[in-house]
């Protein structure tokens, strides 16, 4: 049911989320379809995919299909990444890439707008950070 009515579409009402610290995507795109696919992962966010510069590209095959978008950085040792599953592909409204550490992704789920925010922290960062909260 979505908002008190049936849902009539064949788009589902519900999406899966998850993230994984990837560590890197170099040689690991079938490794990586696989492992969504086999977990029914909808929308995955990559951290340290340590790719450069930003762009997108389709991973996987049949039903393992899924699409990567990525920011990384000059030097290549950080980056982040969405990956989303092909049946989604024709719901994205938006991705943004705002640096190599933060990208966000807006996608219509039933009828209502989601936006997922994937964000890359390293320990040192997160420790101040915490430390700031009381």
């Amino acid at each position: 049911m979505v908002g008190g009515r049936k849902n009539t579409s064949n788009v589902p009402d519900w999406i899966k989320f998850a993230t994984w610290n990837i560590g890197t995507m170099s040689g690991r795109s079938a490794e990586v379809a696989e492992t969504l696919h086999r977990r029914k992962i909808d929308v995955r966010c990559v951290q340290e995919t340590r790719w450069t510069g930003s762009g997108a590209r389709v991973m996987g095959k049949g039903m393992s299909r899924y699409k990567l978008f990525w920011q990384g950085c000059k030097d290549g040792n950080e980056g982040v990444g969405l990956l989303i599953s092909d049946r989604w592909i024709d719901r994205i409204i938006d991705v943004k890439g705002v640096n190599e550490r933060i990208i966000c992704l807006k996608v219509l789920i039933g009828d209502k707008l989601v936006t997922c925010v994937c964000v890359y922290v390293v320990e040192v960062l997160r420790r101040k950070i915490l430390s700031g909260i009381k």
